[in-house]
């Protein structure tokens, strides 16, 4: 009987062993999630806008005394929120490699100005009280359509995108002299032509959902604009402002709706 009961339970073992060894099997063999289709979805993140590098240069028409500020240093950057939709399609070449394309929108606050008051006298040593003069750089919107390319491990994604980029931005000078009666200004709205470029970590949590963390860098030149006066009075003295080239850092959370 003892034999009997050895020989039952180096069966059942055996059995377990088996049956052990047969579903790890078929969970190796089992389908790898298929990321082909189509998406939406919403993100939410922080951004920056790394400038510190823009310049305003007062200068004076022929026969007029020297400039008074040559080179007037600005940072124009600045910290906020990103948050908006996206959209795109992937196709899932194999078991581990997938190519795609995505286009978002983002609405963001990345507003940066600076305000030199008084400024600091020149060479001619004229620019004195009540002068001031104020450099800003202010973000509203920014959107992208880019490549992805990626590695799939199941239900795991690692990805790198880039492609075209516009980037909405308000730049506005001003320079202020005698109380404010004479004042120079450039103020220019425009959505500047860029690239963005970057990468992230997907994850499929459910057969229709993902969820993303990514990377992005957004980037566009630079502006060069030349005061026009208000009112337009005669006065030996006009403003150039030169605005760096944007570059915006974002980091974000996405959540993806996925088609079958």
């Amino acid at each position: 009987m003892r034999r009997f009961h050895i020989a039952v339970l180096t069966a059942m073992a055996a059995i377990g062993f088996a049956s052990i060894a047969f579903t790890a099997d078929a969970s190796d063999n089992k389908p790898a999630f298929n990321w082909t289709g189509f998406y939406f979805g919403g993100h939410i993140g922080g951004a920056r806008n790394a400038n510190d590098n823009s310049f305003a240069n007062m200068f004076t028409y022929p026969g007029s005394p020297p400039a008074t500020i040559p080179n007037l240093p600005f940072d124009t950057g600045g910290n906020g929120i990103n948050g908006g939709v996206q959209a795109g399609y992937n196709l899932q070449l194999n078991r581990n490699w997938l190519i795609g394309v995505e286009g978002d929108f983002s609405g963001t606050n990345l507003d940066g100005h600076q305000t030199y008051n008084p400024i600091p006298p020149g060479p001619s040593g004229y620019a004195t009280p009540p002068c001031y003069i104020t450099m800003s750089r202010d973000l509203s919107w920014l959107t992208s359509i880019r490549g992805r390319f990626g590695f799939a491990w199941d239900r795991l994604l690692f990805f790198a995108t880039g492609g075209a980029a516009w980037i909405n931005t308000d730049y506005f000078g001003i320079e202020s002299r005698v109380g404010g009666d004479m004042t120079d200004v450039a103020d220019l709205k425009l959505a500047k032509t860029g690239w963005a470029a970057g990468g992230g970590v997907e994850y499929a949590v459910a057969s229709n959902w993902t969820i993303r963390g990514e990377y992005l860098s957004y980037n566009t030149n630079g502006v060069h604009a030349r005061s026009n006066q208000v009112p337009p009075i005669p006065f030996p003295v006009f403003t150039v402002f030169d605005w760096d080239k944007t570059n915006i850092h974002v980091l974000r959370f996405a959540l993806n709706f996925k088609f079958h």
